[in-house]
């Protein structure tokens, strides 16, 4: 099935994209644009759009590199696996039960990628696996993956398995196939809600909602920044904070934000203000 929001070119076909140029101009590290309903997801794995409508949002897509995917990575020869998988003209079998990595292992770690597949499971279920973020231990990014079309927004681990790849798929209990393969890099500093307990929500404005209690939208940068935030029917200004992967960006009822190196002189910060559609 064809992703309604991907376009031939590379990104996400989106009414957005031109209009942020401007904001474009002024490399930005995190820019976040609530009101594009395809940035906006429920879950970790970016797998289930957000409605706005009252929906929970976990993943919010960073739209500073224009949300433009990389060249298609899956090659045959590139993909690692243990001995009950078989390939047969892209199309990878396992035919009994029993614990089996496959993966891939061109992939950076801790990188975004747009990872779609399809599987027929004949029993079963697989999982999609990685190291944890101290490399410590193997992970399950996404869970019970049974017959179906997917497409997952993901970060991969920061080391490799013992096969050599940063995403993998295992599930002891499956028999099935795996199909229609593709691994795309989707760089961007993607924000994201700490737990399913911390998301905030989207609400029929396009914009999100903080229940003032645990809710949170964490960007993922280190370093001295400075944040701009379109809240209400103003831009919080929040400058030369110290990240350290920890900055909560979400206000509520926001719309987007900026996140910049440095501080912004007063005209740029009207430049934000306007897009967002806010006073200074």
């Amino acid at each position: 099935m064809r992703d309604p929001f991907f376009s031939c070119r590379g990104g996400l076909r989106s009414p957005f994209q031109s209009r942020r140029f401007p904001i474009l101009a002024l490399n930005p590290a995190l820019l976040l644009d609530l009101r594009d309903a395809t940035t906006v997801f429920q879950d970790a794995s970016g797998s289930a759009l957000a409605e706005p409508s009252g929906d929970p949002v976990r993943l919010v897509l960073d739209a500073s590199l224009k949300l433009e995917r990389g060249a298609e990575l899956w090659k045959a020869a590139d993909a690692v696996s243990q001995a009950i998988w078989t390939e047969a003209g892209g199309v990878y079998t396992k035919a009994e039960t029993g614990s089996a990595e496959f993966g891939l292992t061109t992939l950076s770690g801790l990188g975004w990628y747009e990872v779609a597949f399809t599987i027929l499971a004949s029993s079963g279920a697989l999982n999609l696996w990685r190291r944890n973020s101290d490399g410590s231990a193997n992970e399950q990014v996404v869970s019970s993956l049974s017959t179906g079309d997917y497409r997952l927004r993901v970060r991969a681990g920061p080391t490799v398995n013992g096969f050599g790849s940063r995403l993998w798929f295992n599930g002891s209990s499956f028999v099935g196939t795996l199909s229609n393969l593709s691994f795309r890099a989707l760089p961007g500093n993607h924000a994201m809600a700490p737990s399913d307990a911390a998301r905030p929500t989207y609400e029929a404005d396009k914009r999100l909602s903080d229940d003032g209690v645990d809710d949170a939208l964490i960007a993922p940068l280190t370093g001295l920044y400075s944040a701009y935030v379109a809240a209400g029917a103003s831009l919080i200004v929040d400058e030369n904070v110290a990240m350290a992967n920890d900055y909560n960006v979400l206000r509520d009822d926001m719309t987007g934000a900026v996140i910049v190196p440095g501080i912004l002189d007063a005209a740029k910060q009207r430049q934000i203000a306007r897009y967002f559609g806010v006073s200074a």
